[in-house]
């Protein structure tokens, strides 16, 4: 959370009159107000769909509200 954090501040800092927008595959127990939850990049087949969906529920239930996954 401490890397998040530490960038969204940053970017703040640097630009007030905008707001920062952090991308992060690392999370933590608050993490959700300072980055968005990219889950890592997937193979596109069946097994990984598998295992991707209880992940992005967990991050939901968790109250992570903007996750992303890759599956090319």
């Amino acid at each position: 959370m401490l890397m998040a954090r530490s960038t969204y501040k940053g970017m703040e800092m640097g630009n007030a009159a905008k707001r920062p927008f952090v991308l992060t595959r690392a999370g933590f127990i608050g993490s959700q107000r300072y980055a968005a939850t990219w889950t890592g990049d997937n193979l596109s087949n069946w097994e990984h769909l598998h295992m991707s969906l209880p992940m992005v529920l967990q991050l939901v239930i968790e109250t992570f509200v903007l996750i992303s996954k890759v599956v090319p």
